[in-house]
């Protein structure tokens, strides 16, 4: 009599147990404001795999996947950020430049109808906050649904970050990449520790320029921009031991580099295919990522490049912003889109970049 039930319990206590794991599912609100390709496709891999563990997934993005799991918000606004980036002179002007430009972006995004409808809707609620880190004035999404907030970056920390989190920086033990010198002679570490310092400057003034458009679009009564940025729970940088400079690390910053974005390989189109099959010595794959425009590189810097593969024994795949190069070496293609992951797939090279 009892084994003639047993399959009929064991098949209420499996469904009873898939209702209870579907129950556990959280309400999650991701947050990626910087309008660029490359920054975006480091963070879907996260939101679809939360999406797949049963997680209720919105997304304010500005390169929308269209996931059918996930909830998107299009957060993309006209922008100068791809001017700035190849017409900037020096690197403090790039940062000047871009932070300025990225908080007149977020100001934007933050008053467009979905999002405005978003923070005043009194029966929206999360169970965590997941934003990107470096403009942490969308951490204040966190205060409005009142639940713990992630930090997430699509390339690794800058030194101010870590010092937020209370994680270990040195000028020169820990040099900051976006401003780091070549070698280790005198005037390279006295540089470096200026660039320390400046980064540090750049981003306390970063956190006193979002505090307007937060008080704008959240209303008063909000903590300090740079308050709700050291409290997130945890940091998840993109970057690995193996690739990136080696530092110590506290517990609440994770490193999720090492190529957790990636998708299965596609087979590539023919024509690409047989181009790099025929390469019997190898190839190269070249690309100054989605925001270095090709056409803003000097004629002499340009030539230059074409002298260097023409000498080169290697098929060069260039992806550039044109179908067509005059002047380029017969070992030279080149094409406005490349199936980047595909095509490193092929070989066993790993680009260091946080693409």
């Amino acid at each position: 009599y009892v084994m003639m039930f047993f399959p009929r319990v064991m098949c209420v206590l499996l469904l009873v147990s898939c209702m209870l794991s579907m129950a556990n599912g959280a309400r999650i609100l991701g947050i990626a404001p910087i309008p660029m390709y490359s920054h975006q496709l480091v963070f879907r891999t996260l939101w679809k795999g939360l999406s797949l563990k049963g997680h209720q997934v919105t997304v304010l993005t500005t390169h929308p996947s269209g996931d059918p799991a996930l909830t998107e918000i299009d957060l993309n606004v006209p922008h100068r950020l791809l001017h700035v980036i190849n017409s900037s002179t020096s690197t403090p002007e790039l940062v000047r430049q871009f932070n300025r430009e990225m908080i007149r972006i977020v100001d934007e995004q933050l008053g467009s109808a979905p999002v405005r409808e978003l923070i005043a809707d009194p029966s929206a609620s999360f169970d965590l906050v997941i934003a990107e880190y470096y403009y942490t004035g969308m951490f204040a999404f966190a205060e409005r649904f009142r639940c713990p907030s992630i930090g997430i970056i699509s390339v690794d920390g800058l030194v101010p970050i870590y010092k937020t989190m209370g994680n270990p920086t040195h000028p020169v033990v820990y040099p900051e990449g976006i401003f780091a010198m070549e070698g280790q002679g005198l005037m390279e570490r006295v540089a470096s520790v200026v660039a320390y310092f400046v980064s540090i400057y750049m981003f306390h003034g970063l956190h006193a320029d979002q505090q307007e458009v937060v008080a704008k679009h959240f209303g008063g009564g909000y903590p300090a921009v740079a308050q709700m940025a050291s409290e997130i729970s945890l940091l998840f940088v993109n970057a690995d031991p193996v690739f990136h400079q080696v530092r110590p690390l506290v517990p609440a910053v994770v490193q999720i580099g090492g190529g957790f974005q990636r998708a299965p390989a596609k087979p590539l189109p023919k024509e690409l295919k047989a181009a790099l099959d025929a390469a019997r010595q190898g190839f190269i794959y070249f690309s100054l990522g989605s925001s270095v425009r090709n056409e803003f590189l000097p004629p002499d810097s340009l030539k230059a490049i074409m002298k260097t593969f023409g000498e080169l024994p290697f098929v060069v795949l260039w992806k550039f912003d044109r179908d067509d190069l005059p002047g380029k070496p017969e070992n030279v293609m080149v094409s406005q889109w490349v199936p980047q992951q595909d095509v490193l797939s092929k070989s066993f090279v790993t680009p260091l970049t946080h693409r």
